[in-house]
């Protein structure tokens, strides 16, 4: 049954003859026949002495041919004869230029006579001589340069993706070794070791380092970095982070490190508290800090409000009683119960509010419980950073949405949906054809509540919102100057974001909408004094708010403010003629910004209609120049010293800098000269960007050339180039996720080594078109698909956070093969601190819903509901609880009734 009929008959008359001899369900006789035809093939494979090899005097026997059945032509030993069908099974393997290709070429070639680890032996066998090459030319060409960052990280990028993450490891920390000060090999070796060390080994690797290591703004970095790893380490609890907090204080005050060690450290921790859903403990840990180092503002706290609480528990009832008389599985009602209880009890409960304090003792945390960390705060900086890093840890995003803002309060993993909230605000800025757009505010709302867990603040339902606003205000009241102008603009840019989710259209939205103009004039009245810049900022609430029109009307009122106050800071002045530019008319943007350049008179209304003079623009554009060039080379000149620049402190990244000039002349410059601006951006090297300084200013000049590329639909080919330099800023993410496909890898030469790592805003910026189209209640199985496709390739690279691992899950479970248990336990392997990460395991994995809440337990994160309590009762029973509960309600409404004639009377 042979295929070749040559061999047919000798194969028939062999299988006859040996049929009684050979037993073929002996395992023995089939390996010695395996062996003697392997060898018999491999000493074939030469064509010149093909001819002159004779065959063995013992071959294997050949299977008996059956006539009744058929015979696969893979045991047929008569085709294993014909030397050419070998080949195929022992392919020739070469090295392809892309890794994905090659990959994809090996996945596609049969494997006959290999299995998938001899194919990868193979290939990494025919590859090891042309790498040996490879990585003998890095080290010569280290050799003579030792000191060059970027060679240094391309052999780092090299060792990861060919010899794998151990050997990168080795080469990062020989690089961190050979140059210390430098950051961006820091930052490398700890992003590896994270990823490729086991956990016990990378937290000894950090504290033999932090015992080690002498410069106090570096032991901090690892400090926090020990924080967040004993936070994530699996088999840990609530207390690791904690001590660990109180261990760096004490360690930071015996050798007197850093001044914002503690305003840093506290908000690592409280990171983790607000991921855990330790949110009682979280808020009782920032008033008692807060109120160490300010004096008593009547703002915050806001004093307890017992009616509003009453009415809360109220409703948290009647929501229980209807979900679990609703049949709904057990698994469900419980994620849904504690998510309404977690966005009632976020505030510590005195014990005589709460009955049931004693089933909950993590209702009413004690002082005592967070005693070790309290601190005062005496100096300036570091009384500033501490509110920041309050207001940060209420769930507000800092804004703007850049990598030197964050690099200077300090980096953050996304925990929550808030974290979509500057990448909305920057979505407004794009085309209107871009699909980061939202095509509503309807539609950016429901993306950010597809991910948004409680407490949050886009409704004072349980009065969050209200105590955030109560920390805004007392922050106002505790700083002046130039902080309380910081804070303000902080202030306004979040207020915009909120009015970005009202739609006007709707009664409710244009009631958020009222009320939101409402405290930003509040806001403006109390702290914004004579300054021109908060107007400017509220000139884009305004537009939101009352239409582009008010917005215009407003932007321009600012500038005349601003050109005419001699005093005004010639930073603030070039923002508000950009945001003049953003609100209103391309002539009149060109205006603004020429006045704000050369300090001009502001145009009058007739001026405004016509534009402007080319002398003008020609004058602004050399004065843009000389101060460009001024900037440049002294960021150049620190960049060769090789001296370790301070670090940019949290005020001044809140407010205008130099950086606007390189805006300004994005703006003024014709087309050619910004082509040549973005290709020296291109050439930087990553010495050049080491300095907060010199990160924030070429930050900025490629945000403002990618905006100013959208005039000759450029910009997201623009933004995809210099996106990997700067992978923090929202703006760039965003419109490089626009590019299209034949862009996707232009200049992809000229990317910085380490660019084709994620950063967080870069993984949720991604993942934000398919939100804006529809929830993910509403995604066809083929786009689920695809957006989990998507999200586990970022959290692979471990970017994204808490919120694209939701994501992945919401995905996965609505996909055409749905697999939410292989996302889910990839994302608490990631997280195991989050707490919504079990909680939303449970709704779609329903059979392990026991299981999570005892990791819950077993953790010590926050569980506000047990399963055993929210089991339906019996008919009778649950006839006499609704009749008790309706009684206790009734008493209660009265009790509240009687409270409230006494407060009026």
């Amino acid at each position: 049954m042979s295929l070749f009929p040559a061999y047919a008959s000798k194969d028939a008359d062999d299988s006859r003859d040996l049929a009684g001899k050979f037993d073929l369900e002996d395992q023995d006789w089939q390996q010695d026949a395996t062996d003697s035809r392997e060898k018999f093939l491999l000493a074939s494979d030469d064509e010149d002495n093909s001819k002159a090899q004779e065959e063995p005097s013992q071959t294997a026997p050949h299977s008996p041919l059956c006539q009744d059945f058929y015979l696969d032509t893979k045991i047929d030993r008569g085709n294993l004869r014909v030397s050419t069908l070998y080949y195929p099974g022992r392919p020739q393997y070469s090295v392809a230029g892309d890794e994905r290709e090659a990959r994809r070429a090996r996945k596609r070639r049969a494997c006959r006579y290999f299995d998938a680890d001899s194919t990868a032996a193979v290939a990494d066998a025919a590859d090891d001589a042309e790498v040996t090459a490879r990585v003998a030319a890095f080290r010569g060409m280290l050799a003579d340069n030792p000191c060059d960052e970027d060679l240094w990280l391309r052999f780092i990028d090299f060792q990861e993706r060919w010899r794998g993450g151990a050997a990168a490891l080795a080469a990062a920390e020989e690089a961190a070794a050979r140059r210390p000060a430098a950051r961006a090999l820091r930052l490398e070796r700890w992003r590896l070791a994270a990823a490729h060390l086991p956990a016990d080994r990378y937290l000894a690797a950090l504290r033999d380092h932090i015992r080690t290591e002498k410069s106090s703004r570096v032991q901090l970095e690892l400090w926090e970095r020990l924080v967040r790893a004993l936070a994530a380490a699996p088999g840990g609890d609530a207390a690791a982070p904690a001590a660990a907090v109180g261990a760096a204080l004490a360690h930071s005050a015996r050798g007197g490190g850093c001044a914002l060690a503690y305003p840093r450290l506290l908000f690592v921790y409280g990171e983790f508290l607000q991921a855990a859903g330790l949110w009682e403990r979280l808020v009782l840990l920032l008033e008692l800090v807060l109120a160490m180092s300010f004096p008593p503002s009547e703002a915050f706290p806001p004093r307890p409000n017992p009616p509003r609480a009453a009415a809360v528990e109220r409703r948290l009832r009647q929501h229980e009683d209807e979900l679990i008389a609703s049949g709904l599985p057990l698994s469900t009602v419980w994620a849904r119960v504690e998510r309404a209880r977690a966005a009632a009890h976020w505030r510590p409960a005195a014990a005589a509010d709460d009955a049931e304090l004693a089933a909950d003792p993590q209702r009413a945390p004690l002082a005592a419980d967070v005693a070790e960390l309290l601190r005062p705060v005496a100096d300036a900086r570091a009384r500033f950073l501490l509110l920041v890093q309050a207001l940060r840890l209420a769930k507000v995003p800092p804004l703007p949405a850049a990598g030197y803002v964050l690099r200077a309060v300090g980096g953050a993993v996304p925990t929550g949906g808030e974290a979509l909230l500057p990448l909305v605000r920057a979505a407004r800025r794009l085309p209107a054809a871009h699909p980061a757009r939202a095509p509503s505010p309807a539609s950016a709302a429901t993306a950010l509540a597809a991910l948004v867990d409680p407490p949050h603040y886009f409704s004072d339902d349980t009065g969050f919102l209200s105590w955030v606003e109560g920390l805004w205000e007392a922050a106002g009241d505790w700083t002046g100057g130039s902080h309380r102008l910081a804070l303000l603009c902080w202030r306004l840019r979040w207020l915009h974001a909120l009015a970005l989710l009202a739609e006007p259209a709707d009664e409710r939205g244009r009631a958020e909408l009222r009320r939101l103009r409402g405290v930003a004039r509040a806001a403006l009245r109390q702290h914004a004094g004579g300054a021109a810049l908060p107007f400017a900022l509220f000139a884009r609430l305004e537009a939101a708010a009352a239409g582009p029109r008010a917005g215009r009307a407003a932007a321009l009122h600012a500038l005349r403010a601003a050109l005419r106050d001699a005093a005004c800071p010639v930073a603030q002045r070039l923002l508000v003629a950009r945001v003049v530019s953003e609100l209103g008319a391309a002539v009149e943007g060109q205006w603004a910004v020429a006045c704000a350049v050369l300090g001009r008179a502001a145009p009058s209304d007739d001026e405004l209609s016509g534009a402007p003079p080319p002398r003008l623009l020609a004058d602004a554009l050399n004065e843009c120049e000389r101060r460009c060039d001024e900037v440049e080379r002294t960021l150049a000149e620190a960049a060769r010293a090789g001296e370790e620049a301070a670090e940019e402190d949290a005020c001044a990244a809140l407010l205008p800098g130099a950086a606007e000039w390189a805006g300004a002349r994005a703006l003024l410059a014709p087309p050619a000269r910004r082509r040549e601006l973005c290709d020296r951006l291109l050439a930087l090297s990553v010495r050049d960007l080491a300095a907060a300084a010199a990160e924030r200013y070429y930050e900025q000049s490629a945000c403002a050339l990618a905006r100013a590329a959208a005039a000759h639909q450029r910009a997201a080919r623009t933004a995809r180039a210099l996106a990997p330099r700067h992978p923090h800023s929202a703006l760039l993410a965003l419109l490089g996720e626009g590019a299209p496909l034949w862009a996707r890898d232009a200049g992809a030469e000229a990317r910085p080594a380490g660019a084709r790592r994620a950063a967080h805003c870069a993984a949720l910026a991604a993942l934000l078109p398919p939100l804006l189209r529809a929830p993910p209640a509403r995604w066809p199985p083929r786009d689920a698909r695809r957006v989990a496709r998507a999200a586990r390739r970022h959290a692979r690279a471990a970017a994204g956070g808490a919120p694209l691992l939701a994501l992945w899950l919401e995905a996965e479970a609505r996909a055409e093969r749905p697999a939410p248990a292989r996302a889910l336990y990839a994302a608490l392997d990631a997280a195991p601190h989050a707490k919504w990460l079990y909680v939303r395991g449970a709704q779609w994995c329903g059979a392990e819903a026991a299981a999570l809440a005892d990791l819950l337990l077993e953790r010590q994160l926050r569980l506000h509901a047990l399963r055993d309590e929210l089991e339906p009762l019996p008919a009778a029973a649950a006839a006499a609880t609704a009749a008790a509960t309706a009684a206790a309600t009734t008493a209660a409404a009265t009790d509240t009734d009687r409270t409230l004639d006494r407060e009026d009377i």
